[in-house]
């Protein structure tokens, strides 16, 4: 057996993902004892899949970690008490030794090239739907959509983080793990899908949908909706089901992420579901301990799977409401996908009247967004997402990213997206501040930078945001038409358009693989991945009216990590 040393320092917990290795006759074993030679904790890993152990420590203690035939794709210490503070501590194996990464380590862990510096992701591996945003005792809670195993979707955790500030994040322990009927079972899938959370003082409460299925989604598949609790903002326990499955006759296998919202001061839970092909909303009502399910509150025939992950934001004062549904396997005729619908509009009676349909984001690179109501605002995140199958695995350890925060507002039939006010605590070094010329290059010191352009008056331009060699992307306007084009050789992805007949100002975030842009105050907003090895340190700006620019500022972004 391969032996290694470890100190537990701080910490009272081991988690390890452990499974036998792949085409190894042998059986797999893992045996932790302390300096004593007492065994503290032994397992025989039997399925090539990954399944999590945890075992108990005593701080500031020496271990032995004696390990045969066995695949360690994910492992860290917790249990300490500054948890939420320092985060838990990664484990990696670093010339024969193990290395423990701390919070203070992660700006080297998160150092490849395409790595996105500023936009949360997690530690390693696959993350998708960011779930149960919420403040609970001075932190703010961010879960996620989880694969530990892996770069693809897989079966699903919930990982977990906080921040004080939104933008700097503190990773915590595995929240919520698959079904235990998924590990070892290949002819299943599932685990825990996306949901939302809700806090009072004393307790935070965890709603999402369990789903069970085989590969292939059908009339097997099973989804349920469940609760469980937190009361230290850490530790998730209780878990029940509360809605055991669809109601009877009203819709097909589709049935999850629930999201509970306040809708002219009443709760209720949204369900994303189907009904007889057409994707639905549901709505459940609150009665003690218990949900009530109250009908389909909207309805839209389109051409994707299902609705999923919806939202609801509302206007205060006015009551104007705008729901955002993610559209599973969708794809438009202009070949766009991962797309996300809002409808704007107001509830009247059991029903949502929808006065105006739109894509939500036409970069078509956010997906699954989720909200939280604050003090005077509505904070959400999404999902960055490969749409369109461009990620680079080469020197990558992770796959996906959150957004950065952003500030909801239904005005006048519109959602306005905007970027939240603590990003302006990401800017660093200024390079630029002034009206730029006809044409004008920025030379960049790091890859991370933001622009803020504001018109006053028409013209077209084109900045191009990245490049290297025969690879660039561009944002342009021309007319009416502002496209974010993606250009590199063998591409299938489309150019993402928008018609926006008065642009009066442009703010772009630019990271190492994402960008997030916004238009015109929040009115419009795209998002968009791109994989650009060795970029140029340069931004540049062309106009076809030098004189309708008002003002062009360019800042540096500093990193999160």
């Amino acid at each position: 057996m391969k032996e290694f040393s470890l100190n537990s320092g701080k910490y009272t917990k081991l988690v390890v993902f452990a499974a036998r290795e792949s085409g190894s006759g042998a059986s797999g074993a893992l045996r932790l004892t302390d300096k004593s030679g007492t065994v503290r904790g032994e397992i025989f890993p039997e399925d090539s899949r990954p399944v999590p152990f945890s075992f108990s420590l005593d701080r500031n203690t020496s271990y032995t970690l004696a390990i045969r035939n066995v695949m360690i794709p994910y492992v860290y210490l917790c249990g300490n008490d500054d948890v939420l503070e320092s985060g838990i501590g990664f484990i990696e194996t670093v010339g024969g030794t193990l290395r423990i990464v701390e919070k203070a380590d992660l700006s080297g862990a998160y150092g490849q090239p395409l790595r996105n510096q500023f936009h949360f992701a997690a530690y390693k591996n696959w993350i998708n739907d960011p779930n149960g945003l919420c403040r609970f005792r001075g932190y703010y809670h961010l879960f996620y959509q989880f694969n530990p195993f892996g770069l693809e979707w897989d079966n699903m955790h919930w990982g977990h983080a906080v921040s004080r500030d939104l933008i700097r994040w503190t990773h915590l322990p595995i929240a919520l793990f698959p079904q235990k009927e998924l590990y070892g079972n290949p002819g299943l899938r599932g685990g825990a899908y996306s949901g939302c959370a809700v806090t009072d003082d004393e307790r935070m409460t965890l709603y999402f949908t369990r789903n069970t299925s085989p590969p292939v989604k059908g009339p097997e598949t099973r989804e349920t909706q469940q609760e469980a609790f937190s009361t230290n903002g850490i530790d998730v326990f209780g878990e029940r089901t509360i809605i055991p499955g669809r109601p009877e006759g009203s819709a097909d296998y589709n049935f999850r992420d629930p999201k509970v919202v306040s809708i002219r001061g009443k709760t209720a839970m949204l369900i994303a579901t189907t009904v007889h092909g057409v994707c639905s909303v549901m709505m459940y009502e609150p009665a003690g301990k218990e949900w009530v399910y109250s009908g389909i509150i909207f309805q839209d025939d389109l051409d994707c799977e299902t609705f999923e992950c919806v939202n609801y934001v509302e206007n205060p004062e006015t009551g104007e409401g705008a729901l955002i549904c993610a559209l599973q396997n969708a794809r438009d005729p202009k070949g766009r996908r991962r797309l996300s619908v809002c409808y704007t509009g107001y509830f009247d009676g059991g029903s949502f009247n929808s006065r105006n349909r739109r894509i939500y984001d036409f970069g078509t690179c956010c997906y699954a967004v989720q909200t939280m109501d604050l003090p005077g605002r509505t904070v959400a995140f999404g999902w960055i997402v490969d749409s369109y199958g461009e990620f680079k695995k080469e020197g990558s350890i992770s796959n996906g990213a959150i957004t950065l925060p952003r500030e909801l507002t239904v005005t006048d039939g519109w959602l306005y997206t905007r970027p939240a006010r603590e990003t302006a605590s990401l800017s660093g070094r200024e390079l630029f501040r002034g009206q730029p010329s006809r044409e004008t290059v920025i030379e960049l010191g790091d890859l991370c930078y933001r622009v803020d352009l504001v018109l006053n008056g028409r013209t077209d331009f084109t900045l191009c945001l990245a490049e290297s060699g025969d690879e660039r992307l561009e944002l342009r306007r021309s007319g009416s038409i502002v496209t974010i084009d993606y250009q590199r050789p063998g591409s299938d992805a489309p150019p993402l358009t928008e018609e926006i007949e008065t642009v009066t100002d442009v703010t772009v975030f630019m990271d190492r693989s994402a960008a997030e842009i916004f238009i015109n105050d929040g009115r419009y907003c795209a998002t968009r991945v791109f994989y650009i090895s060795d970029r140029k340190k340069q931004f540049s700006a062309r106009f076809s009216s030098a004189g309708s620019v008002a003002s062009m500022t360019v800042w540096e972004l500093n990193p999160i990590w």
